[in-house]
């Protein structure tokens, strides 16, 4: 009975170890499978990782080159921005070149048209000079013809007044009464010849120049009854000696006008000088200087100023008539006195050289008043 029971016991244990075994079995089974399944699915995401890894690779790989993309690009738009800088600089400076050159341009048309406009003055100027100079030379010439032909007739009065002095002598020797009949007749035919030579004279004089006029001693005395006086007693030698001298200070004149003419033109141009003004304040009075641009007029012997050029800036001039000046030379530069009936002017010019070519010129246009120039 005991054996049975162990037999039954050991039958029991026997197939509760085989159920184990085959529920171990099963199991292991199940775990195999279930490893085998965690495996596959590990190679799987395995295989993920390293493709995310290998995409991830590659996403940086292109987050480089974008990068450097990039950064090539901003270093382009930088160096775009510098040349865009420069260039703009160097539009700017180009635009102020041009409006320089513009002005510089329009200033040269604008002197171009004054020098052409003086041009065209001076040449007008220097025709009037020149038909002048040629009316002064035909005046001057039919002077001279009528002076030598004043000569000969003073020759041939001064021969006769000997004759007629030579017969008074012999008739005083032989007849003592008829002496002072002879000499008052003596007398009396040079003093009429003397009045119509006189006559003769005055209407070519007229026609010649005044510097001429003004020189000549016979066509400015002081008053009537001296020029009677000259022309009714002065000996013949004496007349005619006046007249060389006449003769000589024409041609003098002459000279001295083909000498001025240069001067003459530069103050026709004109040219920079000072004009001098006087302040008067409670305690001293001040000279003070004026930059003014200076020029003449010939023939209406008008001395104009102002401020600028008179190409630019005509209708602002001021003028007035040239009737004497005199020379101040108690400063380094001296000063020139312009003398009219309605003001005075005082100017002073930027150099001696100017200052001696103003100086020349005035001489021709007016008479100086010795008492006031000191030259």
């Amino acid at each position: 009975m005991i054996g049975s029971s162990s037999n039954i016991t050991s039958s029991t244990c026997y197939q509760d170890e085989s159920s184990w075994i085959e529920f171990a079995t099963e199991i292991g089974q199940g775990l195999l499978s279930e490893v085998k399944r965690m495996k596959v699915l590990l190679e799987e995401k395995e295989a993920c990782i390293a493709q995310l890894e290998n995409d991830q690779a590659k996403q940086k790989q292109q987050i480089e080159d974008l990068t450097e993309q990039l950064r090539v690009k901003k270093a382009a738009e930088e160096q775009l921005k510098e040349d865009m800088y420069q260039s703009e600089l160097a539009k700017q400076r180009l635009s102020h070149q041009i409006r320089q050159l513009s002005q510089s341009l329009s200033k040269t048309q604008m002197e171009q048209i004054r020098r052409e406009r003086q041009e065209t003055l001076i040449h007008q100027e220097l025709k009037h000079l020149k038909t002048a100079q040629a009316k002064w030379q035909e005046a001057q010439n039919a002077y001279e013809d009528q002076l030598t032909l004043l000569n000969d007739s003073i020759a041939q009065l001064e021969r006769e007044k000997d004759l007629i002095l030579s017969s008074s002598d012999e008739e005083e020797e032989e007849e003592p009464m008829m002496d002072s009949r002879v000499t008052t007749t003596a007398v009396e035919i040079p003093a009429t010849n003397a009045h119509s030579t006189k006559h003769v004279i005055k209407p070519y004089v007229a026609a010649i120049s005044p510097s001429i006029m003004s020189s000549s001693s016979i066509t400015s005395p002081s008053t009537p009854r001296e020029s009677s006086f000259v022309d009714d007693h002065l000996p013949s030698k004496v007349i005619r000696a006046s007249h060389e001298s006449d003769r000589a200070s024409s041609l003098l004149n002459s000279e001295r006008l083909d000498l001025s003419l240069p001067c003459i033109i530069r103050t026709m141009t004109g040219e920079k000088a000072y004009k001098l003004s006087e302040g008067h304040f409670k305690w001293y009075n001040a000279s003070k200087r004026q930059a003014r641009f200076f020029w003449v007029h010939p023939y209406t012997k008008t001395l104009y100023w102002s401020k600028c050029d008179p190409g630019l800036q005509t209708n602002r001039a001021k003028s007035v008539h040239i009737d004497a000046f005199s020379v101040e030379l108690n400063k380094s530069l001296p000063v020139i006195t312009i003398y009219s009936t309605t003001q005075t002017v005082r100017l002073q010019c930027v150099d001696k050289d100017s200052h001696e070519i103003w100086v020349q010129a005035l001489r021709c246009f007016v008479l100086e008043k010795t008492e006031k120039t000191h030259l």
